[in-house]
């Protein structure tokens, strides 16, 4: 399986439409394939709160009008965060009946009010155990970095290393939210509290985006780059059932199984875009996928061992701390950052290593959750 074309919008405010925004990333992918629609088998959207915000269901029946007489089968995907991810790994299954698929995320955010978009975004917890105790995403986030700093000695002062190393990362990225945005350590740790001992900046920023990737069966063209493996895992998304929320089985399955499929060892990795919508689960995720030892990550971010410069970068895109989180095209975004990583062609973000990349993406605090490792070929 391979990715001959990428293409990811500018993240932020933006006056167009759904339709707009997913039509903008998809020809800038094709044209990065150097191929035409008609070559197109099947198409894939990923997207989350449109019914919500926009009152616009069936995606795949919108697009579709803008591609007249193709007549492709489109699906729609929703997968609350990992919705992008699990979009990707769909097109992977489905490659055995398809030559070559278009896969697009796709989400706006900008317009809706604050306390609007958190009841939106809550549909994604469970409605009977955590939607009603009001245990919304910035409380669960909350759970997890005081447990974190509880087991393991971590302060804010390390999540507040994540955040900066992230927007230092995103402001050489121009496609991210905050790119030319000066956000010092300093403004980091005197942001207001959200929900202790979470701050402003150890959350993902709403905001509007698209991003879209072509996979084929056969690679074609030298820019092509292998996905070598393609996992998703599936658990309870509630907090009552949870005996340790820092213990991810499913993280670590879905790791397991990926670096069986390409016989790799989590050491062999040399970057990731790793799942970071609070700045904890960067570290947590980290340690759960068997990139480092469990209780290590804080450790590391103060070691600037996953600075873009250190050993293991991770999330030289700028994350989705600096970038942004459009739900439904977060999973998207990742995979076309890996790419344009493995081609050299990511400017001032590009890592040194750059032959083997991993994607990490999850939905709720985690429900489902996707791995990608791509290398190239």
């Amino acid at each position: 399986m391979y990715v001959s074309g990428v293409a990811v919008s500018k993240f932020g405010v933006s006056p167009k439409s759904y339709p707009e925004m997913m039509l903008e990333v998809i020809q800038q992918a094709l044209a990065d394939a150097e191929i035409n629609p008609t070559e197109l088998d099947a198409i894939y959207i990923s997207n989350n709160l449109a019914p919500h915000t926009q009152n616009q269901c069936h995606l795949a029946s919108v697009l579709a009008g803008y591609f007249p007489d193709l007549y492709l089968p489109i699906f729609g995907l929703e997968a609350a965060c990992a919705g992008g991810g699990v979009a990707i790994h769909q097109a992977c299954v489905s490659l055995r009946a398809y030559e070559r698929i278009l896969v697009v995320g796709v989400e706006k955010m900008s317009e809706s009010a604050p306390q609007d978009m958190l009841y939106f975004v809550a549909a994604d917890a469970d409605r009977e155990f955590d939607q009603r105790e009001g245990l919304v995403f910035p409380a669960g986030g909350a759970l997890i970095a005081s447990s974190y700093m509880q087991k393991y000695g971590a302060t804010t002062d390390d999540y507040a290393l994540v955040s900066y190393k992230n927007h230092q990362n995103g402001n050489l990225n121009p496609q991210a939210h905050f790119y030319g945005k000066n956000v010092s350590l300093e403004m980091i740790k005197e942001s207001k509290i959200i929900c202790s001992p979470l701050r402003l900046f150890d959350c993902s920023a709403n905001t509007d985006g698209a991003a879209a990737v072509i996979l084929e069966r056969q690679k074609r063209g030298k820019r092509a780059k292998k996905i070598i493996a393609s996992t998703l895992a599936t658990n309870h998304v509630n907090f009552a059932q949870d005996k340790d929320p820092l213990d991810r089985k499913e993280v670590q399955k879905a790791a397991k199984k990926a670096f069986s499929q390409c016989g790799l060892l989590p050491k062999q990795i040399e970057f990731a875009e790793i799942h970071d919508g609070f700045t904890v689960i960067e570290l947590l995720m980290m340690e759960n996928l068997g990139l480092c030892p469990f209780g290590e990550g804080y450790k590391w971010i103060r070691e600037g061992r996953t600075n873009l410069d250190g050993q293991f970068p991770v999330n030289p895109s700028g994350g989705l701390k600096a970038c942004g989180h459009p739900v439904g095209a977060t999973g998207v975004r990742q995979v076309a950052e890996v790419v344009t990583q493995l081609r050299g062609e990511a400017g001032k973000r590009q890592v040194e290593r750059n032959n083997l990349g991993l994607a990490f993406n999850f939905g709720s605090l985690v429900g489902s959750c996707t791995v990608h490792i791509l290398k190239n070929d």
